[in-house]
């Protein structure tokens, strides 16, 4: 359909550039401020039918306006493919002059239990990413951060372990991992030392959480070979898994870094923490060692480690960022959940506490989405 005669060249090359440049992505703040300045015109709904004859027969979808200010644009599969090869055969994607090294790291699902959707559509990000990165002349490392040490894997391991030993679903703790891959990954235990169950669940808390914790503290000393051997089995076997779920989409790392790494004789933790410590920017209160976050635009002191002696989660990634950066990469990508959005700030302040440039660190968000 042809737009009406009241349109200028002007306003032509105005809704071209709307509509080429808003085509897939059609819900940012530009395109609906675009869309309001539209509705504005007497030709509104004429361009709705501009777009849908000019767009709708070569990508297969439709165009309608909702409601004042609104056009909403809708693609099937084969017309978003249509989209991404007509850029290709453009070659619209330029290799840039300034070249740098850029690590992209996402997915890093706790290695607890397969890959659910919600991981699949991070790795699929981030592997996009990626690819649009090296296309564009930079060195690109994608990594995948390994949370193998902590509480989870502990859980992990125990639940194995009660497998292993035969433990009832009646008896079975409710905070343990319970699907089938645990009952295949425990088939191939190899238990060196009897454990009595009847000690094993005797005055245990009502609290399911406080139950598994004391559940492991008992199998860790029932045999401490028997623990570092399940444990080892048991991430071993969800690590394969997990790559192997990534391969078959086509989902590949280039390193896979284990947190325990961070741990150990020369422990890059406790380095963090000294390294904070020289620029006086810890505090020690109730025992607790902190960070002075709020120093740096955090809404509060961060806790790095706690009273027992035990690290939090916080003051590994304290250490991995900083290891990121004295890898040398002049950019470093993290793709993370939206849960993590109040995340970013206390990282970004861990890194200026450490003296580097926080602008180096950049988090892209995946929105989480409902499947019906």
């Amino acid at each position: 359909m042809a737009l009406p005669t009241s349109c200028t060249n002007s306003d032509m090359r105005y809704i071209l550039e709307f509509i080429g440049c808003d085509l897939v992505v059609v819900q940012n703040s530009e395109t609906i401020f675009k869309a309001k300045e539209l509705s504005l015109c007497p030709w509104f709904d004429e361009v709705c039918d501009y777009c849908y004859c000019k767009h709708t027969i070569e990508a297969g979808g439709s165009i309608e306006v909702a409601g004042p200010g609104f056009i909403n644009i809708f693609l099937n599969h084969s017309g978003t493919l249509k989209i991404i090869k007509d850029i290709l055969n453009k070659n619209t994607i330029r290799e840039e002059a300034d070249s740098k090294k850029i690590q992209v790291e996402f997915v890093s699902a706790n290695p607890t239990g397969p890959l659910h959707v919600g991981h699949g559509r991070g790795a699929i990000y981030g592997d996009v990413i990626s690819k649009l990165l090296e296309k564009k002349g930079h060195e690109v490392q994608k990594e995948y951060y390994v949370n193998d040490a902590g509480r989870q894997i502990d859980i992990l391991t125990a639940s194995v372990y009660l497998r292993a030993i035969e433990i009832e679903d009646n008896i079975f703790p409710e905070s343990a991992y319970r699907g089938e891959y645990i009952k295949e990954i425990a088939k191939n235990a190899n238990l060196q030392d009897a454990v009595n169950i009847d000690d094993l669940f005797k005055s245990l808390p009502e609290d399911d959480e406080e139950k598994i914790d004391k559940i492991i503290s008992h199998l860790k000393s029932a045999s401490e070979k028997d623990w570092k051997s399940i444990k080892k089995v048991s991430l071993e076997s969800v690590l394969s898994t997990i790559e192997k779920d990534l391969k078959d989409f086509g989902v590949t790392f280039d390193n896979w870094f284990l947190e325990s790494s961070l741990l150990g004789a020369d422990s890059k933790i406790d380095a963090a923490v000294q390294q904070l410590n020289t620029n006086n920017l810890i505090d020690n209160r109730d025992g607790n060692i902190w960070f002075k976050s709020s120093d740096f635009g955090d809404d509060k002191d961060r806790v790095l480690i706690r009273a027992d002696g035990r690290q939090t989660y916080f003051a590994s990634d304290v250490a991995y960022h900083k290891d990121k950066l004295d890898r040398g990469f002049d950019e470093i990508i993290n793709i993370w959940g939206s849960d993590h959005h109040g995340y970013i700030k206390r990282v970004e302040a861990s890194l200026e506490g450490l003296g580097y440039d926080k602008n180096k660190l950049s988090v892209k968000l995946v929105q989480f989405a409902n499947l019906i």
